[in-house]
């Protein structure tokens, strides 16, 4: 075949051809691998990898399809990606866009179950610290269920059978897509009760009836622990049988191996609380019958001592006024001491301190006197020699050193030769007096600017 028979490509007719082609071949596949460097971007889209033990692929998952998956991507899980494969030309690569994955086989979803507890018991969302004491009697009791099936009639029943209280039943799904956000939805709508004549429930059950680990795999939602550890009000597990586990049942407050007797610990025997109150109710009797029979018996024999009660009041009577008199005997006393005490003391006479002080005080006046005159007098000094600078730089003591001054007619100074011989009168002032002089001549040019 001649080189020139084959057909001639551009890069992007090729990577265009390359990628109808894989895309229409590969358009719906499975892929089983292992994830790894799973890791989701800002805009939200995850970005992974498939691996087995000789070759990876790598794959996205828009953001779009990622918000519907049941299981997020976990490195090192096994599972079933699918998707359809197609080219990223930009890069010269091919890779699987996934819209669905699920864990292969059980030991992929045990495995992903005890890493996210692990994760969450690393954070203390299982520790008994946090767990809530369930009301004895609650008043109003909510159940999160499935409006289908035996689990909501089994626990009204026993509810209704043991003691009945008001119920607050939310129905929703307890398996499959959505059903996670189900229950937190109702978990929220307890907590925001009471609304539209709606009581707020003192307890919530959580419960479902049994099946495999794919069925109750909502109730290990990452979101949904999160939920049920900020609750408010205490919640009861009650999912599956009792060989079936969750990690509902490590962040509730309490876990009740069955929906029944969950019914059975949230509310106890009316007739056995009857018969307990009963019980009490006999014993208390009993006790205040021996209690009032001990207090008559001791007040009959305080009254029999008693015989006098006369007799009592004047002893009684007779201890005051002998308590009396020794207190008017210790006032006596006290007072004599004190008189004595104060006599003893020596108070000088208030004229000596008077003389003292009123020497002092003239003494001060002096002294302040005295400072008074040399501040002014120091104040008078400098006035003077200011006044004496003021003399010597005035133009009146100029004038008495036999200077004089020259002005024109309109009274302004006359300061160089210049000026004056442009003036025809001009004035010249003495320390005596001034006189007014004329120019006769007129200036010539040259005298002007000599």
């Amino acid at each position: 075949m001649s080189l020139t028979n084959i057909i001639e490509y551009t890069v992007s007719e090729l990577s265009q051809d390359l990628k109808t082609k894989i895309e229409r071949d590969y358009s719906h596949i499975r892929v089983r691998g292992e994830i790894s460097g799973a890791k989701q971007a800002a805009s939200g889209h995850w970005y992974l990898t498939l691996k087995d033990n000789d070759n990876t692929l790598d794959s996205v998952i828009w953001r779009y399809q990622a918000n519907q998956l049941t299981h997020m991507p976990e490195d090192g899980l096994e599972v079933i990606a699918h998707g359809k494969l197609t080219t990223y030309g930009g890069r010269s690569k091919y890779q699987l866009i996934i819209d669905n994955i699920k864990p292969y086989g059980i030991g992929a979803l045990l495995k992903q179950l005890e890493q996210r507890r692990q994760k969450l018991l690393a954070e203390g969302l299982f520790d008994n610290q946090h767990k809530k004491l369930l009301p004895y009697l609650p008043t109003v009791i909510g159940i999160i269920t499935s409006p289908t099936g035996a689990v909501i009639k089994d626990i009204m029943h026993r509810i209704n059978e043991r003691f009945k209280r008001h119920i607050v039943f939310i129905p929703v799904k307890v398996q499959g897509d959505g059903a996670a956000d189900d229950i937190i939805a109702a978990i929220n709508a307890m907590q925001q009760l009471p609304k539209n004549d709606i009581p707020r429930p003192d307890a919530v059950i959580i419960a479902r009836g049994g099946g495999s680990l794919e069925d109750l795999w909502c109730f290990n939602d990452e979101n949904l622990i999160r939920a049920v550890f900020h609750c408010s009000i205490p919640v009861i597990s009650a999912v599956g049988h009792e060989t079936d586990h969750s990690l509902l049942d490590f962040v509730a407050d309490y876990r009740a191996p069955t929906p029944t007797q969950a019914g059975e610990k949230i509310v106890p025997v009316r007739e056995d609380l009857y018969f307990t109150i009963m019980q009490y109710g006999q014993r208390l009797s009993h006790i205040m019958t021996d209690y009032f029979y001990h207090t008559h018996k001791n007040f009959s024999l305080l009254i029999r001592s008693l015989t006098n009660l006369q007799d009592y009041f004047n002893q009684a009577q007779q201890r005051c006024d002998d308590h009396d008199e020794d207190l008017q005997k210790a006032w006596r006393l006290q007072q004599q001491y004190y008189k004595q005490q104060l006599q003893q003391i020596h108070i000088p006479k208030p004229s000596a301190y008077i003389d003292k002080y009123q020497h002092h005080c003239q003494q001060l006046g002096i002294r302040l006197y005295q400072q008074i005159m040399s501040y002014m007098q120091q104040q008078q000094n400098y006035l003077d020699k200011i006044t004496t600078a003021i003399k010597l730089l005035s133009h009146q003591s100029i004038l008495e050193r036999g200077f004089a001054i020259v002005t024109n007619q309109a009274g302004d100074i006359i300061t160089n030769k210049h000026d004056a011989l442009k003036e025809q009168h001009y004035q010249l002032l003495f320390r005596d007096g001034k006189i007014s002089v004329k120019q006769e001549k007129e200036p010539k040019q040259h005298e002007l600017f000599s």
